[in-house]
């Protein structure tokens, strides 16, 4: 799986703010199925994050809510690693069920969630003294975009596994949750 796509160019930065501005596009906002024909408007699950020019992940900027806080609507227990994959694996770390994934229990830290913004938006970060040169990255992703490396009939146990289709009972959750 490529998580490419960007732009190598290195700037060197003195002491300061770092301001990443992103730009909402015409699919920033995409259909999300909730029931046979019912549909609704959904944002991007987002991550920033920088590092350094050897590929060492250094520190997040900005990570949506959903995933900071694991406060999916309906995902029964499922951490969504499908939801921001590139950042998941930059960090290094690996659990026994996979790449990091923040917990509900072990949350990422307010200073770098959000909630998902509907358009454009701005990120600050604050470097340290000593670090001259990094890299950027951004990672955006649509719930329920299967592709090949996490298809829609992939089975619970599977590596590929990202929730698959919506159980029954998911659903009625997940309607019971936008009818209150």
């Amino acid at each position: 799986m490529g998580c490419g796509g960007q732009n190598t160019r290195h700037s060197e930065f003195g002491n300061g703010n770092i301001k990443v501005a992103v730009e909402q596009g015409d699919e920033w906002l995409h259909d999300f199925p909730i029931f046979w024909f019912i549909k609704k408007k959904n944002a991007p699950q987002i991550a920033i994050w920088t590092e350094d020019l050897e590929g060492n992940f250094l520190s997040a900027i900005y990570i949506s809510e959903k995933m900071a806080k694991q406060s999916w609507t309906a995902a029964g227990g499922n951490r969504r690693k499908e939801s921001l994959p590139c950042w998941s694996y930059a960090q290094g770390s690996q659990h026994a069920n996979g790449p990091y994934l923040p917990t509900k229990n072990e949350p990422l830290p307010d200073a770098v969630t959000g909630a998902t913004p509907k358009g454009s938006f701005t990120a600050n970060l604050q470097m340290s003294g000593d670090i001259k040169q990094f890299v950027v990255k951004c990672e955006f992703n649509h719930s329920t975009d299967f592709n090949e490396y996490y298809p829609k009939d992939s089975k619970e146990g599977d590596v590929n596994y990202s929730g698959g289709k919506w159980e029954a009972d998911n659903l009625q959750s997940f309607i019971r949750s936008w009818l209150i």
